[in-house]
Formats: C-alpha cells, sequence, structure tokens
C-alpha cells in the first residue's frame, strides 16, 4: 500500500474553506451579473442586457463546481492521509472532508439552478 505525506497546516486550511469559497463567489458574481444584465436603473428587463448572458452565468457555475470538486478531491487525499494519526489535525482533515463535500453539493444545486431557471425571468 503506497504511503501518502501527512498534509500540511496550508492545505488542510485551503481543504476547510476552498469548497466554500467557490460557493461565495459563484453567489456573489452570479448575484451581481444577475443583477447588473436583469435590473438596469432599477426596473426589471425582460431579456439580459448583456449577450450569451446565460451561457456566461452557466459557465461561472460550472467553473466553480468543478472547483469545489477539487477541493472535495484533495480534502479526500488529506483525509487519507492523516486518518489513523490523533488529535487535532485529524479532526481538522475530517472537518475539510465534510465541508467540501457539504458546499460541492450546495455549489452543484446552485448550478442546475442556474442552469434550468432563464435569466431575468419574472417573479409572480
Amino acid at each position: 500500500m503506497e504511503q501518502t505525506a501527512s498534509p500540511g497546516t496550508f492545505r488542510l486550511t485551503v481543504d476547510l474553506c476552498g469548497a466554500a469559497a467557490a460557493w461565495i463567489i459563484l453567489h456573489t458574481a452570479g448575484f451581481a451579473l444577475s443583477s447588473y444584465a436583469c435590473y438596469p436603473h432599477n426596473s426589471p428587463a425582460r431579456e439580459p442586457m448583456l449577450p450569451h448572458f446565460g451561457l456566461a452565468l452557466g459557465s461561472l457555475g460550472i467553473i466553480c463546481t468543478l472547483a469545489a470538486l477539487l477541493f472535495c478531491w484533495s480534502a479526500s487525499a488529506s483525509w487519507r492521509g492523516i486518518r489513523n494519526t490523533p488529535g487535532a489535525r485529524r479532526f481538522m482533515a475530517g472537518m475539510g472532508l465534510l465541508m467540501s463535500l457539504l458546499f460541492l453539493v450546495a455549489t452543484a444545486l446552485t448550478t442546475a439552478a442556474i442552469l434550468l431557471i432563464s435569466p431575468c425571468s419574472p417573479w409572480k
């Protein structure tokens, strides 16, 4: 069986926060783009002002989902490298894996909503 090196503190911190950061970027950039393209001059538009807006927003969602998947894979590798070591580092690796999985699901569901709901659709 292959022995992996124990992950450092920086990697454990990135594993803990990386997928959450991808979800936050998706939300902040998505809301900023949507408000700019769909609500110019404080009034709703029937169609986005920006050409290919749905493609840009969908691409952002897919990129953020892939980033969250990468952080989830990294957290899984960290967990495998440290799971037999007791202490705070093991706890941090476990929490990194749990948080990465949680935010991977959240980012994937947000991306699915972006791809399924048309941009600038009116609220009723």
